[in-house]
């Protein structure tokens, strides 16, 4: 296509900066093709190595991720729209400014790459700004508690690239989409198909990895996950104690076959202090121990003597394989959730924060933070790590509480907010990733959906629909090893990356120096 007018030209180059941007959204939940997120970064290289300044690079690199931030995140909108009942023009001002602030760091990372080689389009492109983009993926992850949500290695899970997961982790595999992708686009509009043999010896990488079983799987044991379908509005009511119980009850009872059953996050709506006060807590651990069950709930207690409060999961009925470990108030076997939600859970600054406004009296943000680092749950005699909801996302906090011994990962959740939207089918996906990372299944249970169990592959084994008072019955096998990713973490990426930077930086350097001189 021949332009004559140069502005026109460069407006239709930004349509199709845009458009690879639009389509790079496809790849992620609920919508899982792949191939668009590879299609889409392939036209967006195209697009940023015939920009000529860094401003202009930097411009290129953040139209792109804005697009594919803000279409990957609308669902927030309808939540803040919906249930919120925020005015559409201020939800969609918040979900822009949130996407502007994702695409801030790699739009830094394409404006140093131009900035330090202005004129080497392969090291800047195939070399440089990938690399850079990680460390932007890194400081996202991280900074104001980190929000690494639209990490463009969740669109590969079920991709020949899924398989560098147990090795480098869901940012190796980011890495290496940028990676390939930079030097087909390299090779196709540069006419210099030598670029291609990066992008074939990772592929074929991956088939090899493919083959490769880092853990050992267990003998299969049944488990149930339950759905209770609580509604949202209504579930903080003290006057749904009682029917919540009644149901979970009804659930637990049609599966006492099971050797593990695994209720949602906040399963009963009241502090383990309160249930204790009548014994509903030691009686469903008898319970349990009698009908020979392994009972996981999401639960929330009050540490009295600290005065603090915490957000949690707690192993009840058969702990250990010969019924010894027992119930004990606000003690054993549990685990306290440590990466807790901003706002929603609880307030920097809290007494400072809520003074401004009512706005921020929500009753769910006193919660205080878990230890670092926490045992397994057991149950079965097997070591459980536990994720509850958003830290289901932060691989390298997970990473804290599975070792060679830990044998499934639970998850709990109450997506309810984000009922009808893209939400909590891209809140599995990331579950699914992380029992990529770590070979470990993941029994994902959640008030109203999605409901799933998921194999050490991060294939989805069985699932429930939303909005279904159900359980989830089905056999799982856990898995006994661990993973290189697990081992060594993103190290192993920092330290590659670095070293290449350096490398490519005192390399240009030197070049410019006998440039000089010449």
């Amino acid at each position: 296509m021949i332009f004559k007018d140069t502005q026109a030209k460069k407006a239709f180059l930004l349509i199709c900066n845009i458009f690879a941007g639009f389509i790079t959204v496809l790849g992620f939940a609920p919508y899982n093709h792949w191939f668009f997120p590879l299609l889409g970064l392939v036209i967006f290289f195209a697009y940023v190595s015939n920009q000529d300044t860094a401003k202009k690079t930097a411009f290129s690199v953040f139209t792109f991720c804005f697009t594919f931030n803000l279409g990957t995140l609308w669902w927030i909108n309808k939540i803040l729209n919906g249930f919120g009942e925020m005015p559409f023009i201020l939800s969609f001002m918040v979900v822009s400014l949130l996407s502007a602030y994702l695409s801030l760091f790699p739009a830094l990372a394409g404006y140093l790459s131009h900035k330090f080689y202005p004129q080497k389009t392969i090291i800047k492109n195939i070399i440089a700004l990938p690399i850079l983009w990680i460390y932007a993926d890194y400081i996202n992850a991280w900074m104001f508690t980190g929000f690494s949500w639209t990490n463009l290695g969740y669109t590969q899970i079920e991709s020949p690239l899924g398989n560098y997961a147990p090795l480098l982790g869901c940012d190796g595999i980011t890495y290496i989409m940028l990676i390939t992708c930079s030097s087909i686009s390299y090779s196709i509009f540069r006419k210099n198909f030598l670029a291609l043999i990066m992008p074939s010896v990772l592929l074929l990488g991956s088939y090899f990895l493919g083959n490769i079983q880092f853990v050992n799987q267990l003998n299969p044991i049944k488990v149930a996950l339950l759905q209770g379908n609580i509604d949202t509005e209504l579930k903080w009511s003290p006057d749904m104690i009682n029917p919540t119980l009644k149901t979970y009850y009804s659930l637990i009872t049609d599966n006492l076959d099971s050797h593990i059953i695994l209720m949602p996050e906040s399963a009963i709506p009241a502090l383990e202090n309160l249930l204790e006060r009548k014994q509903v807590i030691s009686k469903m651990d008898e319970f349990a121990k009698s009908n020979n069950i392994g009972l996981i709930t999401g639960f929330q207690y009050h540490n009295e003597k600290d005065n603090k409060y915490y957000n949690g999961i707690i192993g009840l009925g058969v702990v250990d394989k010969a019924k010894t470990v027992m119930y004990k108030f606000g003690e054993s076997n549990r685990y306290y959730k440590r990466h807790l939600v901003p706002i929603g859970e609880y307030l920097p600054l809290g007494d400072l924060v809520r003074s401004i406004g009512p706005i921020f009296n929500m009753p769910m943000n006193y919660f205080s933070h878990g230890a670092e680092k926490q045992p397994n749950i057991q149950s079965q005699g097997l070591n459980i790590a536990s994720a509850i909801c958003y830290e289901i996302i932060f691989n390298s906090e997970l990473s804290t509480q599975i070792n060679e011994n830990t044998n499934i990962i639970a998850t709990i959740s109450n997506d309810g907010w984000f009922n009808g939207t893209n939400g909590p089918h891209q809140h599995l996906s990331i579950a699914r990733m992380r029992a990529k990372e770590f070979g470990k299944p993941v029994m994902r249970a959640t008030n109203n959906g999605i409901t799933a169990v998921i194999d050490y592959n991060g294939n989805i084994i069985s699932e429930l629909p939303q909005n279904v008072t159900s359980s989830l019955k089905t056999v799982l096998r856990p898995t006994k090893g661990i993973t290189p990713f697990c081992v060594y973490g993103k190290t192993p990426m920092i330290i590659l990356c670095t070293l290449l930077l350096i490398y490519t930086f005192y390399t240009n350097r030197k070049l410019k120096k006998q440039n000089k001189l010449s």
